[in-house]
């Protein structure tokens, strides 16, 4: 009869768990090749940061913004320092500026909605496919 020599701790080699490297690897390498795709197709963007000479428009980092309020009992749309009365004056004010642009239509409270409504009709009008109306306190 023969008798083995039961091995002990000690004499044992130590082993590598290779299925744990492997995943780990696997999660890295798709996480850069995810990455690298969406940053590829960021860089295609265009930033609208470029402005035009001559007498074609330049286009600004800050949307227009279009208050409509009453003051003294007058109603009365205004775009900077300059104040409309109708629907028409703002129309022409804004076809004049960059329709590409998007426009804000911020209503001050008390301003009955019919004529909020018509400041965002007029900017429809001028040529502006981003209107965004904002109640404004």
């Amino acid at each position: 009869m023969r008798f083995r020599r039961v091995s002990s701790e000690r004499d044992r080699k130590p082993e590598i768990n290779l299925a744990a490297m492997i995943d780990a690897t696997f999660l890295l390498l798709s996480y850069f090749i995810f990455t690298q795709s969406a940053s590829s197709r960021e860089a295609q963007l265009d930033p609208n940061l470029a402005t035009q000479r001559g007498s074609e428009r330049r286009t600004d980092l800050e949307p227009q913004n279009v208050d409509v309020l009453e003051e003294g009992g007058v109603r009365l749309y205004r775009i900077g320092g300059a104040t409309y009365m109708d629907k028409a004056s703002l129309t022409e004010a804004l076809r004049a500026l960059n329709p590409e642009d998007s426009v804000f239509v911020r209503v001050r409270d008390g301003v009955d909605f019919g004529f909020a409504a018509t400041a965002v009709q007029a900017a429809h009008d001028a040529g502006y496919t981003s209107v965004t109306y904002v109640p404004f306190h």
